[in-house]
């Protein structure tokens, strides 16, 4: 009997150690929620500046504070093999020794991380000695919506687009190098991308020489800004990535009938730097290929913001609705306009090669922003709509396009729009008089 009470004394013991420690490793598991890092001197916006030759420690916060576990190391990347930062063995200090820009990462565990923007200077440059690394080429943000891999394109034949898996599988089909020039794509139902991310780059990256019919219906919600460097040392400086919906609009290419909405559309860097030559809904229309493109019949509504200031003076820094860059022969015809922009000087197009090109019957409804093009052309904000005489009037309107525009300030009612032909088109009027299109 006394044997069996100390096997059953033993037992209990096991047992109850065993919960004890299954209770104390949960403990241990307890997640990192976030980290903290602090030194000597404060953090400010994740940068730290460090002089050449000096020590500086870091500590790290863990919270909760009781997670476990509670060590950490720190991960260098950069040029920290170029001696710009050293990482001494107690694994909180860093020493600077030259000039230049590393990251560094703390990592607790396997669940946590946080990164720091070490800057190492030299106090005795009279720039601070902070050495400004290249912009790094960014990555390509991704659309959300999964394509429609179950859509078959039929490349020589006529397309219809009623979702918006669809119409990303169009997109996919394009951007890896398919041109469709014989291929008809047209919309039997309003696409709606308001649910996808901003994008830093042209949705539609490849060459599109097919033909695009909206047949009145809408694409709405397209968004795109700090447009991502595709190249951090071009010949003219940074270099970076187109912002129109279209980058390419190869020849024989046509986007027609198509209301083009709700865009939002920012032709600045993503390092803050403002791009020209840019285009909201396509950027090179022609492409650079004999033969030329056309946007004809289309309706295009949002916002569009660019750079301000001297800089805005150059043509090679002005943006275009339509089009950043038209080159010939290509058509541009009965669009209407109506878009606020904030900054840059915009209008139809920004750059014309060639005289070979054609513009008509382009209407801009512009009542919120005085227009004036009796004042200095190239302002900031300025609709470069001018009346021949204007010295860079080649690099923006091309002389055959001057009086073929129309700003329309007030009084819409009045306006007959005769070259839409309201009447018998895909084009109507609004409760604002304003022209849109409207499907079959």
């Amino acid at each position: 009997m006394r044997k069996f009470k100390l096997l059953f004394v033993a037992a209990l013991a096991l047992v109850v150690g065993l919960a004890f420690a299954a209770c104390t490793k949960k403990n241990d598991d307890k997640p990192i929620t976030a980290l903290l890092i602090t030194h000597t001197g404060g953090l400010n916006n994740n940068t730290i500046s460090v002089n050449i030759n000096s020590t500086v420690t870091f500590g790290v916060t863990i919270t909760p504070s009781d997670a476990k576990p509670a060590t950490y190391t720190w991960e260098i990347t950069g040029n920290m093999n170029n001696g710009i930062v050293t990482l001494n063995s107690q694994q909180n200090q860093f020493t600077g020794v030259s000039k230049g820009t590393v990251t560094a990462k703390v990592v607790a565990g396997a669940v946590s991380s946080q990164t720091v923007t070490i800057n190492v200077i030299d106090p005795n440059d009279n720039n601070g000695g902070i050495d400004i690394p290249p912009p790094q080429v960014g990555a390509r943000i991704e659309p959300t919506t999964e394509r429609d891999t179950s859509f078959t394109i039929n490349s020589s034949g006529t397309n219809v687009i009623t979702t918006v898996a669809q119409f990303m599988q169009f997109v996919y089909r394009v951007n890896e190098g398919t041109v469709f020039s014989s291929a008809t794509f047209e919309l039997g139902a309003n696409i709606d991308l308001g649910n996808e991310p901003m994008f830093n780059e042209s949705l539609i990256t490849g060459n599109f020489r097919g033909t695009f019919d909206g047949k009145g219906y809408t694409i709405s919600g397209y968004r795109v800004g700090n447009l991502r460097v595709t190249n951090p040392s071009g010949q003219y400086g940074v270099e970076y990535a187109p912002a129109g919906m279209f980058r390419l609009l190869g020849a024989g290419g046509v986007i027609r009938n198509l209301n083009f909405t709700d865009f939002n559309v920012s032709f600045i860097g993503s390092t803050g730097s403002p791009t020209g030559q840019n285009g909201v809904l396509v950027n090179y229309l022609g492409a650079g290929d004999a033969g030329g493109a056309t946007v004809q019949n289309v309706y295009l509504e949002g916002d569009a913001t660019g750079g301000a200031g001297e800089a805005m003076e150059s043509p090679w820094n002005w943006n275009g609705i339509v089009a950043g860059v038209t080159d010939g022969p290509s058509t541009i015809d009965k669009c209407v306009i109506d878009v606020v922009r904030t900054g840059a000087v915009m209008a139809v197009t920004a750059i014309v090669w060639g005289d070979s090109n054609t513009m008509s019957n382009i209407f801009i409804i512009y009542n919120s922003i005085p227009v004036d093009e009796n004042d200095d052309p190239l302002g900031s904000g300025d609709w470069a709509v001018w009346d021949g005489n204007t010295e860079h009037a080649e690099w923006f309107l091309h002389p055959t396009f001057v009086n073929t525009v129309a700003v329309l300030r007030s009084g819409l009612a009045g306006q007959t729009f005769a070259a839409l032909d309201i009447a018998n088109s895909l084009w109507s009027r609004d409760g604002n008089n304003v022209p849109k299109l409207s499907p079959a």
